[in-house]
């Protein structure tokens, strides 16, 4: 029996069962945009100015919708960074009360609020994906037109820039592959000193809260690789045919033992198209058909062994990165003890971040490090 010739065509078997299926990243890459539409609401805080008669809290500036664009990297699956934009926004600034009556409009001015903040995502694997976050809001105040109308206007000013905090709660819901619904809730402190010649009259605190709704897009992720060109199992080889019966002879020496056959090469196969979801050993829906072939081709080998191994990419921590490994190698193995092959040919591995077959400095190479693998022993002899 060839050994080496049905080790090798157990591992074309499975290659042709590959073939053509294409692989893809076990995420949807680490870049998220989204696009929301935003109702500011400010608290509308301030101290009194007694002396034209303005009481607290009785400076406002006024609630509108705008537009917003952020942009989100996800350093790992439950850490992300993201950045809040849009255009310079015009507000009404209005005194309720005052000496002069009320309510009165004392002008406009603009403002461009961006927004940092760290965010950490609770469910990075699923369909619904709540977060929190903190950081940071520098508001740049500009085109300031606010006078106090009496007879002779008196102009008024604003600080042209603002620092302060920022907060943030969310989630994102997967309506499709890559897209997202968006609801969010941001607070920002914003506040300004209004001056009059230089002098202050009063803090306006606008803090608002942002309240907005939106879609999301997630990308980034590596290229899936040009499909395998599909490989038919090797046929087995076809025995000789039965030798004429020789004739009798006089007894010869025994003939010495045959040398040793060397044991056949074993090959480890990357099972492409086997995908799971993010940061979780589920298996994608795609997966099923690669793992099915997988299953029937074992089956009728005969294989002795088959040793299933999970590998991952070097991000995150080696320990949660060896855990997940070893998780979705043994998946692929409850899949296929399920769809007909005998448990006792199967074993399950991780090896996390060990063995990388490309680079992880880049997103395709790190594509390619995240994979299952089998290895067949050779048949069963008959």
């Amino acid at each position: 029996m060839n050994i080496n010739l049905k080790t090798a065509a157990v591992a074309l078997g499975v290659a042709g069962v590959l073939a053509g299926t294409v692989a893809r990243a076990d995420d949807d890459g680490p870049w998220e945009v989204r696009l929301r539409a935003v109702y500011l609401s400010p608290a509308n805080k301030s101290d009194a100015i007694p002396a034209l008669a303005v009481p607290a809290d009785d400076i406002h500036v006024n609630s509108k919708w705008l537009p917003d664009l952020d942009f989100e990297y996800f350093f790992t699956p439950n850490w992300s960074s993201e950045l809040i934009l849009t255009y310079p926004q015009s507000q009404t600034v209005t005194v309720e009360k005052s000496a002069l009556g009320g309510p009165t409009d004392i002008g406009t001015f603009k403002h461009l609020p961006p927004i940092l903040t760290a965010k950490y995502n609770f469910n990075p694997a699923g369909d619904f994906r709540p977060y929190l976050g903190v950081g940071v809001n520098l508001t740049l105040i500009s085109n300031v037109n606010l006078a106090v109308p009496t007879a002779k206007p008196i102009p008024l000013s604003l600080d042209s820039t603002s620092v302060g905090p920022a907060a943030q709660a969310g989630f994102d819901f997967r309506i499709a592959e890559h897209w997202f619904l968006n609801a969010d809730v941001k607070w920002a402190m914003i506040r300004s000193d209004v001056k009059f010649d230089g002098t202050k009259l009063t803090q306006a605190r606008i803090d608002p809260l942002l309240y907005g709704v939106g879609i999301g897009y997630r990308f980034g992720g590596a290229a899936a690789p040009a499909p395998m060109p599909a490989a038919k199992p090797m046929p087995a080889p076809t025995p000789p045919p039965a030798p004429a019966p020789a004739p009798v002879a006089a007894p010869q020496p025994p003939a010495p033992p045959a040398p040793a056959v060397a044991p056949p090469v074993r090959q480890e196969v990357v099972l492409k198209g086997v995908n799971f979801e993010t940061a979780s050993a589920k298996l994608k829906p795609e997966s099923t058909r690669i793992l099915d072939g997988v299953a029937t081709t074992i089956v009728q080998c005969h294989c002795s062994r088959v040793d299933i191994r999970g590998y991952t990419d070097s991000v995150g921590k080696p320990a949660y990165n060896q855990e997940l490994s070893e998780r979705r190698a043994a998946a692929v193995k409850e899949y296929l003890e399920g769809h007909g092959v005998s448990a006792g040919i199967l074993t399950a591995a991780g090896l996390g971040e060990e063995n990388p077959v490309a680079s992880n400095k880049t997103a395709a190479g790190r594509a390619e490090n995240r994979r299952v693998t089998v290895e067949f022993s050779e048949p069963v002899s008959h």
